[in-house]
């Protein structure tokens, strides 16, 4: 899974440097066609081979063929697959797994809210506070996109072998680092804090990866898909909403302290750190539980 977050931030990394230089050379609407065939290209893939791997309704079993279409359009737009999804992640489970899986979705809520809040201001904060022009911003950015890519995969390699704790422990640390990251870029305290805190955004890799981890780990083996169904709508949702919201944020705060939206990053990633402390919390007390049923003191 930190793999998975790696690509992705190495996407992005090859997407500003790339970008960067298709608009110098041929211009901005070009930039905007190329942006938008990339986009297409993986809608394309998923249509192309996930027909063949839907299940096919037998409309034979329906009496009606109003109904039957009703049903083949709602499996076809994925809302049957959506509300599966929903009600796997809220339905209820012993040993308090319900809790801990939403408290891991909130911890990625979090995180991702505060990543995304970051990218949609951050020319503007950095331009406005730091005085950075667009080719340095790029080269900046290009360097944050690098450490996650890179750092991520290797920091959770290091926890995983040096840290004999469950991944709840993990990302529950690395929100934490988040939340110094973030507060170090929102205030111009120290020299080169723009790269000190930079580098520390490498841990956000590690809490999506950790939670998700720890979720797979509280279903069974046919609901992980759906789980991560409802994880990649979350994502899509927050990213609309954490840009509306972090706009109008920084649109109130910027004359009075230009930095509070990233201050306010870091304290969602609080938010992500105490959900990922009460799951280890509960786990651990469940673990305890569990133990002292299987004492042979009590048999």
């Amino acid at each position: 899974m930190a793999v998975l977050e790696g690509a992705g931030a190495a996407g992005c990394l090859i997407g500003l440097l790339g970008g960067g230089f298709i608009e110098s050379h041929f211009g901005l609407p070009i930039t905007a066609f190329v942006s938008v065939g990339i986009a297409l290209a993986p809608i394309m893939c998923t249509a192309i081979f996930t027909v063949e791997l839907s299940p096919r309704v037998d409309n034979s079993a329906v009496s009606d063929g109003s109904a039957g279409t009703n049903i083949s359009v709602l499996r076809r737009v994925g809302v049957t697959r959506m509300l599966d999804a929903i009600q796997c992640v809220f339905k209820k489970r012993d040993c308090s797994k319900r809790i801990r899986l939403n408290l891991c979705y909130v911890a990625n809520a979090a995180t991702s809210m505060a990543a995304n809040g970051l990218v949609v201001n951050s020319f503007l904060y950095f331009h406005k506070q730091y005085g950075l022009p667009i080719e340095n911003y790029t080269i900046y950015f290009s360097y944050i996109m690098g450490t996650v890519a890179v750092g991520g995969p290797l920091l959770l390699k290091a926890m995983t072998t040096c840290m004999r704790q469950s991944s709840a422990v993990h990302g529950m640390l690395s929100a934490a680092v988040l939340v110094v990251g973030y507060a170090i870029m929102s205030v111009e305290v120290i020299p080169h804090c723009l790269w000190i805190g930079g580098a520390l955004l490498a841990f956000q890799s590690v809490v999506y990866a950790s939670a998700r981890s720890f979720a797979v780990q509280l279903v069974c083996a046919d609901e992980i898909g759906k789980i991560f169904a409802y994880d990649a709508m979350l994502q899509v949702i927050l990213q609309l909403t954490s840009s509306i919201l972090f706009k109008w944020i920084y649109s109130l705060t910027v004359e009075v302290w230009a930095g509070f939206f990233v201050a306010f990053c870091g304290f969602l990633c609080s938010l992500s750190a105490a959900s990922l402390l009460v799951v280890s919390r509960l786990s651990k007390s469940q673990h305890m539980t569990q133990n002292n049923e299987n004492s042979p003191l009590l048999s």
